[in-house]
């Protein structure tokens, strides 16, 4: 990954109490298997894991794109994209997608869809946790997503098929 080596438990964890556990469980810092030093590690720059983790999961990205023949950005090499086909699907996210597959209107649907309104509510359940929530929500929750919270293949095709026509 390019990282540097650990020399101390320090170098893996700047929690004093957790370095001394992993010292008296390891005993050397070069016994400490990637996946307990990854845990261990502080987290990364807005992110929800630390530097190992982080460079391991955007390595693992890269090669799942890289090794895609149809994942979009690879145009050149399939020729299934023209370069305004790439850019439009670059341009689109998933507030465009959930307009143009469901009943919810523009109006409708927050700008920013990732924000759930009211603390503790959910997708699947929108008036879970006590709280209400609005019926955009609860509009998407029916038309969108199942009663899991998993999004529908059928949604999910026909979202492709409006971004290739």
């Amino acid at each position: 990954m390019g990282l540097p080596p650990a020399k101390t438990f320090s170098d893996i964890t700047p929690d004093p109490a957790l370095a001394a556990t992993l010292q008296q469980l390891y005993g050397n810092v070069s016994n400490v298997d990637a996946y307990v030093g990854g845990l261990s590690e502080p987290h990364f720059y807005q992110a929800h894991v630390g530097q190992l983790f982080y460079l391991s999961i955007k390595d693992q990205f890269a090669r799942l794109r890289d090794g895609d023949w149809w994942y979009f950005e690879n145009a050149a090499a399939n020729e299934l994209f023209s370069a305004a086909e790439v850019d439009e699907v670059r341009r689109t996210s998933l507030r465009d997608l959930i307009i143009r597959n469901t009943n919810i209107t523009d109006a409708e649907l927050p700008q920013d869809i990732w924000t759930a309104v009211g603390a503790g509510s959910s997708c699947a359940n929108p008036s879970s946790a006590g709280g209400t929530a609005a019926p955009t929500q609860q509009r998407l929750a029916t038309d969108v997503l199942n009663g899991q919270g998993h999004l529908e293949v059928s949604t999910v095709l026909h979202a492709a098929q409006n971004l290739l026509s």
